[in-house]
């Protein structure tokens, strides 16, 4: 659940809770009169909606698009907000206190049944393997001074060290 560079206003930034407190970003009542969203598939959809300056035709139809990283994206009132963080609070009536894990890893994949509160530590341990990984495997690397794999993990905030060796099938099974 990466947050936006944004503005502290915006409660998709990692301000989001304090903003909150202080009543900022949609509310529930706003979101429920201008989107319906469906748990059973993860989609928010436009609803009827009329004065000056909305485009009706737009009811019915998916709402916001989809981000260079694989996030849905929703813009109310001249605000984007990450969809997952919308549906968080169209269910439990609250903006979430922690960052939102999506459990398949498909970020675009906003069914309830995907979704759940998650630290920072929790989701990053769910994340996909970075384009820059040589090994195929979390937590391996090759290192081309030395000319061998290293294997660590991350946890709790700590990196421990598992070893260095020669082949990669003995570094992903440290």
């Amino acid at each position: 659940d990466p947050q936006f560079k944004a503005k502290s206003g915006d409660p998709s930034s990692s301000y989001h809770a304090a903003d909150q407190a202080k009543g900022l970003g949609v509310s529930l009542t706003r979101l429920r009169e201008r989107l319906n969203y469906s748990p059973e598939t993860g989609l928010f959809t436009w609803k009827h909606i009329s004065g000056r300056g909305y485009k009706t035709t737009l009811m019915g139809r998916h709402a916001g698009s989809i981000n260079k990283d694989g996030y849905r994206t929703i813009s109310i009132d001249c605000r984007r907000y990450y969809a997952h963080r919308l549906a968080w609070l169209f269910i439990f009536g609250e903006w979430p206190p922690r960052e939102i894990d999506h459990v398949n890893g498909n970020p675009s994949d906003n069914r309830i049944t995907n979704l759940r509160l998650a630290y920072k530590g929790q989701n990053q341990a769910n994340s996909r393997l970075r384009r820059t990984n040589s090994s195929g495997f979390k937590g391996v690397y090759f290192d081309k001074r030395r000319k061998h794999w290293t294997s660590q993990i991350f946890y709790g905030g700590h990196r421990t060290y598992l070893g260095s060796f020669q082949k990669l099938d003995d570094a992903k099974s440290a």
